[in-house]
């Protein structure tokens, strides 16, 4: 079997991410140690697959049927609330724009079009926002959250939308990431960042790994570790509630926007 946690593992907090996945695996009796799979892709799909995360968009799009659904953390970050976050709009700080409606016309970094927080709220917020279609005057795709803020910073962009907790881990971890940046807006929100296993997996062990999330995030020997990656609980939601993602997406094209640039 297994186990990987690749959404929020910057080097920076590797031993941290190491000793959730340990505190987990021992409080449920697994013992698959904890990869740093290169294809997310192939990793979520293995037969194998006892634990890992992913984001809401593949889950509700690409991994659909594919993986099975087993609980949202909850993070201490600005943004979030609860099993909720939201996407930090960034832009320079010596950026001319004061809302979002000033970014019509701009030029925009993505992470990619399979991500909830850095592509698929901006659908809706363009879309809600002008009439114009495209809203973005060009998209620039970059790969990872990180990228899009460093090509903010280095005005290859004027704006990304970053993930609340990828943002709060990067001020504490790589404050040199968020340098020269400020939030133009907040986007909507939607369930945080699922942790999933794959759909053949037994019931018992299933029922036995979500015991274990929650007895982990309970645990005060893993406190510090918490604190370390802004674990602030976990809940288990209706997988139904994953659905506000692509009802995002579906408003957007309804509205006619099809294409962000």
């Amino acid at each position: 079997m297994i186990a990987a946690l690749p959404m929020y593992d910057l080097p920076e907090l590797a031993d941290a991410t190491a000793a959730w996945w340990q505190g987990i695996a021992r409080h449920g009796g697994f013992a698959a140690a904890l990869e740093r799979p290169a294809d997310l892709q192939a990793h979520w799909r293995s037969p194998n697959l006892l634990f890992s995360q992913t984001c809401g968009y593949p889950l509700t799009h690409g991994l659909a049927g594919q993986v099975r659904y087993l609980a949202t953390p909850c993070y201490a970050a600005e943004g979030c609330h609860g099993p909720f976050y939201r996407s930090a709009i960034l832009v320079r700080e010596d950026a001319a724009l004061a809302s979002f409606t000033d970014a019509e016309g701009a030029k925009l970094a993505i992470n990619s079009e399979d991500s909830q927080s850095g592509c698929n709220v901006l659908r809706v917020m363009a879309a809600e926002t002008s009439a114009a279609r495209p809203f973005f005057g060009a998209v620039v795709r970059t790969g990872g959250h990180l990228a899009s803020m460093a090509a903010v910073q280095e005005g290859q962009a004027d704006l990304a939308a970053i993930d609340a907790v990828t943002l709060a881990l990067a001020a504490r971890a790589r404050p040199a990431a968020v340098a020269g940046l400020r939030r133009l807006a907040w986007s909507p929100a939607a369930p945080a960042l699922p942790y999933i296993t794959r759909p053949g997996l037994p019931t018992a062990v299933r029922q036995a790994l979500v015991r274990a999330i929650q007895a982990a995030c309970a645990d005060p020997r893993l406190a510090a570790v918490r604190q370390e990656l802004l674990i602030d609980g976990v809940a288990v939601l209706n997988p139904e509630a994953y659905q506000v993602i692509p009802g995002m997406h579906r408003r957007a094209h309804a509205l006619g926007m099809t294409e962000l640039g």
